[in-house]
């Protein structure tokens, strides 16, 4: 017996070691931080960037942002919704980015959004709802499934064993990362999370996104315009595609599930201001280039969506061309994310021309903003 226990320690000491750096590094950057002590943190301090490399909680930590902070108008959506911030917004309107709760690569997350409109509290003074209509959300069939999120530590324990510390290894090795980064990088300020400590990239205490990568990079334009190029070229490989961003047809399961929420929101006294998010205006014209499937499902979706919200007398702005509100290709944090100078030309736009949102914004102050930005396309550069 004692022979079998010397072995199996022998066997399982050197497996064990594998573990201990990724341990170690999950531990230093706070990858293992609790989604309620991100929102303690943020309420402290407005600074803090929330940013995991290795655990993806977003859904789970927008739920319980928008919980806590009870806005009266939120921004919902994919990704693509990130770049409002409530510093856009009267001192006095309560205002929440909710971007990502719905919509990631493997799921439309389109039937989410009545899910989580009921789940709210009869409390809540939730008015207005910015949402973005993504095209892909409502041209491919998903998978109706809910994407568990590792959330407790023990949850991010078992994913990292599963083979999350491959990855560790692979970033550490290749150079994304190393011990003395992540140290010095928390003695210089408080954001949680490896992304947010070296890219500090990450979420902001009102949920809206923060590229510092991109800030801190002086070539983001030159490579904003090498991503685009990239686009443009796939696209002129992919015609025949159905997943080329629109797709070939409109899924009706998921237009079925936008009106219930809309029907849900109705009821609620909840007011919708819906938006198709920009492409390039470069990347759109070969997008619509051809009269094929694409193009013309492209065409067909923006009427349906905007037939759709008009039925409830909701808003409905289409800003998938970049250029019809005065976008500029360069004003793309990357070929799909515009920067703060792009998200304020929609905000301006929407609210020149529906009267609701008008009530929660200072045109003059957004005017401002945008005039002051002619240097930077980004506005909360103090944070780096």
């Amino acid at each position: 017996m004692p022979k079998f226990l010397l072995k199996l320690t022998l066997f399982f000491v050197p497996v064990l070691t594998i573990f201990i750096f990724p341990l170690f590094v999950y531990w230093m950057a706070d990858e293992f931080i609790s989604v309620q002590s991100v929102l303690s943190s943020q309420s402290k301090n407005k600074e803090v960037l929330f940013g995991l490399a290795y655990n993806d909680v977003g859904k789970t930590y927008k739920e319980a942002l928008i919980a806590e902070r009870d806005p009266a108008i939120i921004a919902l959506g994919a990704s693509r919704v990130l770049g409002f911030r409530e510093s856009f917004f009267n001192p006095t309107t309560s205002f929440t980015n909710g971007g990502r709760i719905v919509g990631n690569i493997s799921i439309s997350g389109v039937d989410e959004l009545s899910e989580f409109i009921k789940q709210l509290p009869a409390s809540s003074h939730l008015r207005v709802i910015i949402l973005s209509l993504d095209p892909w959300m409502y041209t491919r069939d998903q998978a109706h499934s809910i994407v568990h999120e590792p959330v407790s530590t023990s949850e991010r324990i078992v994913a990292l064993f599963a083979g999350r510390w491959r990855t560790v290894f692979e970033d550490y090795f290749s150079g994304k990362f190393s011990l003395s980064e992540i140290a010095s990088s928390k003695k210089k300020s408080h954001n949680i999370g490896l992304t947010a400590l070296l890219d500090q990239n990450g979420m902001l205490e009102d949920g809206s996104y923060f590229y510092g990568k991109e800030i801190k990079n002086p070539r983001y334009k030159e490579d904003s315009k090498g991503l685009i190029a990239m686009k443009l070229e796939g696209i002129s490989h992919a015609r025949t595609s159905p997943e080329l961003e629109y797709g070939t047809r409109i899924s009706e399961d998921n237009m079925t599930s936008l009106r219930n929420f809309l029907e849900l929101c109705k009821k609620k006294g909840i007011y919708i201001i819906g938006f198709t998010p920009p492409f390039p205006h470069s990347v759109y014209q070969a997008l619509m280039s051809a009269n094929d499937p694409h193009s013309q499902t492209a065409t067909r979706l923006s009427q349906e969506l905007r037939d759709m919200m008009h039925s409830f007398d909701y808003a409905f702005f289409d800003f998938a061309d970049a250029g019809s509100v005065g976008i500029q290709d360069t004003e793309f944090a990357d070929v799909a994310h515009t920067t703060d100078k792009g998200t304020l030309r929609m905000l301006i736009d929407m609210a020149e021309h529906d009267t609701t949102l008008a009530s929660y914004v200072s045109l003059h102050t957004l005017h401002s903003m945008l005039n002051e930005a002619t240097s930077s396309d980004f506005i909360l550069t103090q944070l780096l």
